[in-house]
């Protein structure tokens, strides 16, 4: 395995743990205020300086404060001015992959030490880490990142629905549902058990059969299905990357 496959593995989920997994709803609102934006920062260049086991290369962590810092200050000020926030959204953890993998094919390109020397965990580990760290980054991108990427795309739906709560189901309900189908998902698919996942998504339809059934529910059933649809894409799109680099990486 050479540098690039791991600072790209590393530096991903040090971004996953620290945005989405120690970054709650409330922490994400109040970024416009410095205190918060600062404690921010400081969480993901720790996190990230811990995750890559990388403890000599202290520039590294200062240079994620200062991407990091930067593409969210940016994305604070543009959502002021566009009211657009899944585009900001994806535009914002686009250019953060941006930033991981230069980084990555920098320490790849300027140093030629082994991979041992530099990170501590793989000292102590070997490979084991990096595939821990893959399946970790899959984990965190079907629940917590996926929880926000479907709402996200299916909010601007809810004002055509309209504002009655009182028949969506349990608060955060649908949230929970979405995040254990896609876990299971990912789990069917990087076990191999890919027909599984076509019995997981036949029983949630029966599940849910009275309410896409119904003519006068059109609304809520087409919000359902896209719902659905996208949080079953994004698992076996995580599910199937995540074995195409297990199987790349150990050939």
């Amino acid at each position: 395995m050479n540098l690039t496959y791991y600072f790209i593995a590393s530096l991903t989920a040090s971004h996953l743990i620290s945005d989405f997994l120690l970054q709650s709803s409330s922490m994400a609102s109040s970024k416009h205020k410095p205190v918060q934006f600062i404690k921010h920062l400081l969480i993901t260049s720790s996190i990230l300086y811990l995750i890559t086991g990388a403890f000599s290369f202290w520039i590294l962590p200062v240079v994620f404060f200062a991407a990091h810092g930067i593409i969210d200050f940016i994305k604070i000020k543009l959502a002021e001015k566009i009211n657009k926030p899944l585009i900001l959204f994806i535009a914002d953890q686009a250019f953060h992959l941006i930033t991981i993998l230069l980084a990555a094919l920098y320490i790849d390109y300027n140093y030629n030490s082994a991979l041992s020397e530099i990170s501590y965990w793989i000292y102590l580990f070997g490979t084991n880490y990096f595939y821990f760290l893959i399946f970790l980054s899959a984990i965190i991108l079907v629940t917590r990142f996926g929880a926000l990427l479907v709402d996200l795309s299916v909010s601007p739906l809810l004002v055509q629905i309209g504002n009655d709560d009182s028949k969506r189901g349990f608060i955060n309900g649908g949230r929970i549902i979405g995040s254990l189908e896609r876990t299971l998902i990912l789990l069917f698919i990087i076990s191999g058990n890919f027909s599984a996942v076509g019995f997981l998504i036949a029983a949630k339809s029966i599940f849910r059969f009275g309410e896409l059934s119904n003519p006068d529910n059109r609304k809520e059933s087409e919000y359902i299905i896209i719902g659905t649809m996208i949080s079953f894409l994004l698992a076996i799109c995580v599910g199937l990357t995540f074995n195409w680099i297990s199987k790349y990486v150990s050939e």
